[in-house]
């Protein structure tokens, strides 16, 4: 593919025009003056705000171990793995058995046996 190496390069002329353009701003100027009242006073509800919107200390409950409950018994969860595996039993034991790896820290239940 053809560069195209032709480039429009700006005339002096245009260079002085840009550089007139700009505005030069006293920073200094502006630090002295005086913030209006109406301001002043919005400024302090802001800030007053600002400090009662205290929020609460930020806790770690990792330390807690949660309970999980699982929706089959202990013996479903064994004979799931009897199963073919082209039967939803089979499946649920497997679901089963990797929420029981991905929740090592918490305490698991299986559902009791008469329920």
């Amino acid at each position: 593919m053809a560069e195209n190496k032709e480039r429009i390069i700006p005339s002096q002329e245009t260079i002085t025009k840009k550089k007139e353009d700009l505005k030069i701003y006293d920073v200094k100027q502006y630090e002295q003056e005086p913030v209006p009242k109406e301001v002043r006073n919005w400024l302090e509800q802001l800030e007053i705000k600002d400090h009662n919107d205290v929020q609460m200390p930020v806790t770690d409950d990792s330390k807690l171990e949660p309970i999980v409950k699982l929706p089959i018994s202990k013996m479903d969860f064994i004979g799931g793995f009897k199963q073919k595996i082209s039967e939803a039993g089979r499946w649920l034991s497997i679901f089963v058995l990797r929420l029981i790896k991905k929740n090592k820290a918490a305490k698991i239940e299986f559902q009791k046996e008469n329920e």
